[in-house]
């Protein structure tokens, strides 16, 4: 698991201009991904869509519903990594106990 953590932060710096070590940490058997605040996640797009589209449903705008909701249904179609943060404990990742809810050791 090291290796491959190793690997991913080596993957992320040039991405994010900041040190791996920052990007993800650990810390009693956890690994916590640190997003810098411009990172875009795919959880948020979907929820932001979702709404997007009631709201446009509610008023009469029809066409602009659709365009969200589409979005929405190919965010979550899109499988998620067993282990994933996305995934939540349902994905085969088991919450460590000692962490906050985002964290998830796998």
């Amino acid at each position: 698991m090291r290796a491959l953590i190793s690997k991913v932060r080596g993957l992320l710096e040039p991405l994010t201009g900041r040190p791996g070590h920052q990007l993800i940490t650990a810390a009693l058997g956890c690994y916590q991904l640190n997003l810098p605040d411009r990172a875009w996640v795919d959880l948020d797009a979907a929820g932001s869509a979702v709404h997007t589209a009631e709201t446009a449903l509610a008023t009469g705008q029809v066409d602009a519903a659709g365009s969200e909701a589409l979005v929405a249904s190919m965010i979550g179609s899109r499988p998620s990594s067993p282990g994933s943060m996305v995934g939540g404990p349902t994905s085969g990742a088991t919450g460590c106990g000692t962490c906050a809810c985002e964290r998830w050791s796998v």
